[in-house]
């Protein structure tokens, strides 16, 4: 059974909720605060707790984003689930 392609915001929401996207992402904002702030001047007692913070910020955001995008196509993901589901049972009895 060959599986459908899959559209460009399901293979873009795939990659984007990745979990080595959402690693990838909080070491950048932290490594970005971190730069940031040390070459402004701030002390290293100042800058790691941002860093740490911001990191987990955009963790936060991440678990939002993927929470609104299973949310929002729940739906249409049952439907197509259903529908594989339904398809399979058809392929068993038809044996």
């Amino acid at each position: 059974m060959q599986g459908e392609k899959p559209t460009f915001p399901t293979r873009f929401f795939r990659v984007f909720l990745h979990p080595y996207t959402r690693a990838l992402a909080s070491i950048g904002a932290a490594l970005g605060l971190y730069l940031g702030l040390s070459a402004r001047g701030y002390p290293w007692w100042l800058w790691t707790p941002a860093c740490f913070l911001g990191a987990v910020f955009v963790l936060w955001l991440w678990l939002l984003m993927a929470y609104g995008y299973q949310k929002r196509t729940y739906p249409y993901r049952a439907l197509e689930a259903k529908r594989r589901r339904l398809q399979a049972q058809r392929e068993r009895e038809e044996r």
